[in-house]
């Protein structure tokens, strides 16, 4: 199968997630939070059960760049406070002083998370076109 006719697509071994196939070189940041490509910004760990979780970047509004507190998640593992923002899973948030907040187009809720490089994360953002704002 030669590049052209190979799926962009595929299912996981139980078939349940859609995974996009990405060549490395479409990999703009990756960590073990966060992947950003071209084509999507896929959030690792999103779910209860530790599934991935992708929004293509026309599916993106904007991001936001939040100071952790309390009130913002700083000691929640994975979950939501607000019934808005789903934070994905990330057993070091404590000792983190930022949270991206990832809001779509479509829908009332918004998904958190976090990244190991702020500055490299933000870069990458912008390099796709997606706006990205600071705390005041």
């Amino acid at each position: 199968m030669n590049d052209a006719t190979k799926p962009l697509y595929h299912y996981d071994q139980v078939g349940l997630v859609l995974r996009m196939t990405l060549d490395p070189a479409e990999i703009l940041y990756e960590d073990g939070y966060i992947r950003i490509s071209h084509q999507a910004v896929t959030v690792k760990g999103y779910d209860l059960f530790g599934r991935d979780k992708e929004f293509p970047l026309r599916n993106i509004q904007r991001v936001q760049i939040r100071p952790l507190n309390f009130r913002t998640g700083k000691y929640r593992v994975m979950g939501t406070g607000d019934f808005r923002t789903w934070l994905a899973a990330d057993t070091g948030r404590a000792f983190r002083e930022v949270v991206f907040v990832l809001h779509p187009f479509k829908g009332w809720w918004r998904a958190g998370f976090s990244v190991e490089s702020v500055e490299k994360a933000t870069q990458a953002l912008k390099a796709v076109s997606v706006p990205v704002s600071h705390p005041l």
